[in-house]
């Protein structure tokens, strides 16, 4: 059988280095055929139809793609060759005399190149076409034909020998002619190589990858919704839903294109065109489709659920652009499984195949799409709002009214999930064409269907993705903003909740499933030492003006200093007997207290002391392991107690004021029920002052969470978030 042909790109990928020229010839022509094949490195295919079995010497390497064909004396064969590729012609098998010589006509003079090697002189001797030349069968067994051009219809080339045999006198000669009906095609599979946007006709590039800006390497969208196997395919032997059909249909939008280009005659009876992965590992990720003309539907053709199958055939059409789409998935729900991380790469393969053996191969390198997380700076595109929050609904009514500001949509969950921030989590996966909104989400029915009906309401495309369970914590997950050149993207903040985090737990399974995208890394912050763990309640985010902050935002901790501060000083100032808490209970009991019932409690300073310690170790492992300097800080009043159950975690024995939503030059906040001086809660006076001398932000809006116990502000808020991020993550470099 046929061996594969390598079609591959050089060592580089840089658009400076590679964009060289290779002549593959030694004309003007040549020269013209080089740009489109000199990055390519080709190896002699023994291709006999008499004879299929190859040897390690048939193999030798080669400027060129060869193919062995026997032609015969007195009649006409019918060949194809691509354009880029060469016959060779085994003279050899002809049987022929001693002395000849050889004269080589073509009804297309300009599409072909006859040479032969001269084995005596060690190098190729070009044959002037319509002329006659000597040439001695002994030295020179094989002649070459190299394609330079495709031809609209079969070009006709004859090989004519005149040959002297023992016994005849000097002026007796035999003529004897073969000819060769050659098509020539030109035949290419195409994917958009350089990042542009635009699928470019047979690329240098397309089988190389490297980031950079000015790299190459081909971006496959990412699959990360979750259908059960494809059941357009014959193998599969299921029905397909006409409601299924129109989804595929237009799920091609959410897909990247390929491109199979051809020109020139179709090939004969005999010849197949197929797509294939050459290795059998893609098949399980990897999803191909095709549209079919009659129907008009989309149709898969290899990938999951396709049996069996590396590679298919798709025929030759009239159309000299056969479109395909291909998507993949980086996971699988079962974390034991493997997974295709997001700088692994992968070929498909387009394979011209005669009577079942490989006759010419073309190769495409790319890599899958990863999930990035939008960070809260990000300006708000849709809010989506418990619908049992009726005072958040409110709240985020009156600010969505401004100008140019984001969309509120009411969000119905389940009874298994009922704060949208704990079942959903909001990112976004982006090609050089396409960029796709993807939502990850609970595995559970009904609230999938419900996420995906209030996900219908607003504009365009998204992906709804099903996590491995019905536990998994999405409120653990929250992202940086960029942070200088070291994280373009940004990282992942991921709770740590300590005993509890093994591989039945859903925080496992989704910190293995960002883990494989390797784009934005992963910074773990502990908050074992919670009853609730809650990333915005430890660490959260907030744009800063520019021109003053460097970085673009603040980071937001809380802080037990910054509590004990305000009230000294008001207790200085005489103020130490205002009623802090007002009408709020706490364990069934009333919370209400002054300042200086505050300072006086040892027990309430210990607990917050104690938990602070854990505040402060996060605080600088993130200046050591993002780079931030202690300057990018804000600190925001804060206290703790002990849990009830558990001595060893904490609970907020106040609202906490890190636990906020930013929603672009507003933001939303616990009522700190702070004391009330001159009509003004100081606390809430204090993170006013704050967020107005470093931040952008002048709009504060209050929630009341404190009923019998204290609730986070977001619970019931899930923000969509304008994407995508400045930086394509293709053109990262220095990290994998």
């Amino acid at each position: 059988m046929g061996a594969g042909v390598s079609l591959g790109g050089g060592s580089s990928g840089n658009k400076s280095n590679l964009n060289r020229s290779a002549a593959m010839f030694r004309s003007a022509s040549q020269l013209s055929l080089s740009r489109s094949s000199s990055s390519r490195r080709l190896k002699f295919l023994n291709f006999e139809k008499t004879n299929t079995d190859q040897t390690e010497d048939d193999f030798e390497e080669d400027d060129r793609t060869v193919r062995r064909v026997k032609p015969v004396l007195g009649r006409s064969i019918t060949e194809v060759a691509v354009r880029g590729t060469s016959l060779q012609v085994d003279i050899a098998s002809l049987g022929l005399g001693f002395g000849k010589t050889l004269t080589v006509e073509s009804s297309h003079p300009f599409h072909v190149e006859v040479r032969y090697e001269d084995n005596k002189k060690k190098r190729p001797i070009n044959v002037s076409l319509g002329k006659i030349i000597k040439f001695n069968l002994a030295d020179n067994p094989v002649v070459f034909i190299d394609a330079l051009r495709d031809a609209p219809r079969h070009i006709k080339i004859t090989l004519a020998f005149n040959t002297k045999h023992s016994g005849m006198d000097d002026h007796t000669t035999n003529e004897l002619t073969a000819v060769i009906r050659l098509g020539i095609m030109s035949l290419s599979l195409d994917i958009d190589a350089d990042r542009d946007g635009i699928i470019e006709r047979n690329s240098n590039f397309k089988n190389v990858w490297e980031r950079g800006r000015e790299n190459y390497g081909a971006v496959v969208i990412t699959k990360y919704h979750t259908d059960p196997p494809h059941p357009g395919h014959p193998q599969t032997r299921q029905k397909i839903s006409e409601a299924k059909k129109h989804r595929l249909k237009r799920n091609c939008s959410k897909m990247t294109q390929l491109l199979i280009r051809s020109r020139g005659p179709i090939p004969p009876r005999g010849w197949t065109l197929h797509v294939s992965f050459p290795n059998k590992s893609t098949r399980s990720f990897l999803y191909v489709y095709r549209r079919v003309p009659t129907t008009d539907q989309s149709e898969q053709i290899l990938g999951p659920g396709i049996v069996d199958l590396e590679s298919t055939d798709i025929g030759f059409t009239d159309s000299r652009d056969l479109p395909l789409w291909v998507t993949g998935q980086t996971y699988t729900r079962d974390y034991s499984e493997n997974v295709l991380h997001s700088n692994e790469t992968f070929s498909i393969d387009m394979v011209l195949k005669y009577h079942g053996n490989e006759a010419y191969k073309d190769t495409v390198k790319c890599r899958l799409s990863p999930l990035i997380i939008s960070p809260c700076t990000q300006p708000a595109v849709n809010v989506y709002v418990s619908g049992a929050n009726t005072q958040l609904l409110q709240i985020m009514g009156r600010i969505s009214k401004e100008p140019k500001s984001f969309k509120v949509v009411n969000l119905a969950l389940s009874e298994e999930c009922t704060h949208p921030k704990n079942c959903m989590l909001m990112g976004y996966t982006d090609s050089p064409s396409l960029i796709l909104p993807v939502v990850l989400t609970r595995d559970s029915p009904q609230l999938t269907d419900n996420i995906t009906r209030t996900l219908n309401q607003t504009d365009g495309d998204f992906q709804v993705c099903l996590s491995q369970d019905k536990q998994t914590p999405f409120q653990r997950i929250i992202a940086t903003p960029p942070i200088g050149s070291r994280y373009k993207l940004g990282c992942l903040l991921i709770a740590d909740i300590g005993v509890d985090d093994r591989p039945s737990n859903g925080t496992y399974w989704i910190q293995q499933f960002l883990q494989c995208h390797r784009i934005q890394p992963i910074v773990t912050i502990s908050t074992a030492w919670m009853e609730n763990p809650d990333i915005t309640s430890v660490v959260n985010f907030v744009p800063a003006d520019k021109k003053l902050h460097q970085r673009g935002f603040k980071i937001v901790m809380p802080d037990t200093h910054t509590t004990y501060n305000i009230l000294k000083h008001l207790q200085a100032g005489g103020l130490g007997n205002v009623p802090i808490f007002v009408g709020k209970h706490r364990d069934m009991q009333s919370a209400t207290t002054t300042g200086n019932q505050i300072l006086d409690n040892h027990e309430v300073w210990n607990d917050s002391f104690y938990f602070q310690q854990f505040i402060d170790q996060n605080k600088q492992l993130m200046i050591t392991q993002l780079g931030v300097d202690p300057d990018d800080f804000i600190y925001l009043p804060m206290l703790w107690t002990r849990s009830e159950r558990n001595s060893e975690k904490a609970r907020p024995y106040m609202p906490n004021a890190t636990n906020m939503i930013v929603l672009d030059s507003h933001i939303v906040i616990p009522r700190l029920c702070g004391p009330i001086v001159q009509g003004t809660d100081k606390f809430e006076d204090y993170v006013q002052q704050i967020r107005s001398l470093t931040t952008q932000q002048r709009d504060i809006h209050y929630i009341d969470v404190w009923t019998d116990s204290i609730r986070s502000v977001d619970d019931d808020v899930v923000v969509q978030r304008q994407i995508p991020l400045p930086t394509k993550w293709w053109e990262i470099t220095g990290r994998e």
